[in-house]
């Protein structure tokens, strides 16, 4: 089942400038990703009220040399966790 409800886009920040919303993200990014320092990311929100998808959910994107790619972490923005990332990014990289 597919969960795309709408993402409302947040901003765009650098890499190697870290996040504004959130102080720990951008090292969390640099421990289990080999994704490069400048890279610039967008950022998206969504919220769903159906019971089977989480109620507000993130997806940080940026663009490859194979086109876009994106990471989906099942919290907002402010409230991610190590745990969440590391979660989400060992869901990413196991398909």
């Amino acid at each position: 089942m597919n969960h795309d409800h709408g993402w409302n886009f947040q901003g765009e920040v650098s890499l190697d400038k870290g996040f504004p919303f959130h102080s720990k993200l951008k090292d969390w990014i640099g421990e289990y990703t080999n994704l490069p320092e400048g890279l610039s990311i967008s950022i998206f929100e969504s919220r769903c009220e159906e019971a089977n998808c989480p109620v507000e959910e993130t997806r940080l994107s940026w663009n490859t040399d194979k086109g876009e790619d994106s990471l989906r972490i099942g919290r907002s923005k402010e409230k991610i966790s190590k745990q969440d990332f590391y979660l989400a990014w060992k869901k990413k990289t196991s398909n």
